[in-house]
């Protein structure tokens, strides 16, 4: 396991509101000194060889050891691959505990790259992780996916759902948002707030907010970066608030001089 843990270079990337305000950072694996590069494809293989349980394991463990030495106090979410639910859920659950004792409130992303084949596993993983103070996400959510329908939401009751970016573009693209409407309204319904992903542009944001979106994430508003990186977004965002009440405070004492002179 050390081995592994020693390939992994985590990176965070933002999540916000239509404020802008920061909401969390997801963090992605990425194999140290590539991490500009998704592995999407070696994810892939070892979901079908079944090593994507140690990989899952190994990347807590990196995060935590990131965060054990950084400022980052903000949400985290973790991605996890079905594949380890279903296969051990409830060690890679125990895991998450010693994350969730670093962060201010845990999120957990179920991602949608494999096919469910025991859902009862899920929702009983769903459900531990929920009574553990810990947030779930159902990733990259569409149309025809098993995330997007009412039943599978309505068991797993999750916090939030992500759109899927791909799904997000094609409906901008299109004009066609009957099915992306269905699923926001969805939900909304039980609760769970959305984000839009991979929104790399401003028009893009409109457009996801247009549809009352909860939160966007993408390139738009940062790129995933290393820890030591990803803090300059909040600091920047900490700065611009501090210029707004500044500029609120200066506004104000002119008014106040000039109601004066009256």
């Amino acid at each position: 396991m050390s081995d592994i843990i020693s390939l992994i270079e985590p990176v965070f990337q933002p999540i916000v509101d239509m404020d802008g305000q920061l909401y969390a950072y997801e963090t992605l694996l990425r194999l140290r000194g590539h991490t500009e590069r998704s592995p999407q494809k070696m994810i892939e293989r070892w979901e079908k060889s079944g090593f994507i349980q140690t990989v899952d394991h190994a990347m807590l463990r990196s995060v935590i050891k990131v965060l054990e030495r950084t400022l980052i106090k903000s949400r985290i979410a973790v991605n996890v691959s079905i594949k380890t639910i279903e296969s051990n859920g409830d060690s890679y659950r125990t895991a998450l505990l010693a994350l969730a004792a670093k962060t201010s409130r845990l999120i957990v992303e179920l991602t949608e790259t494999v096919e469910i084949n025991d859902v009862a596993a899920v929702i009983r993983f769903a459900a531990a992780c929920q009574a553990m103070g810990i947030r779930i996400a159902l990733d990259d959510c569409q149309e025809r996916h098993l995330y997007g329908t009412e039943n599978f939401i309505k068991n797993i009751r999750p916090s939030l759902i992500k759109l899927d970016g791909i799904f997000l573009q094609r409906c901008f693209n299109s004009g066609d948002t009957d099915e992306m409407r269905r699923i926001i309204e969805l939900a909304h319904r039980f609760n769970a707030g959305v984000i839009a992903e991979h929104v790399s542009d401003e028009a893009l944001k409109a457009f996801a907010f247009r549809f009352h979106v909860d939160f966007v994430q993408g390139l738009a508003i940062g790129k995933p970066k290393p820890a030591r990186f990803s803090l300059n977004y909040h600091h920047s965002q900490n700065q611009k608030q501090r210029d707004k009440n500044t500029a609120a405070e200066s506004l104000s004492a002119n008014i106040a001089v000039l109601n004066k002179a009256q």
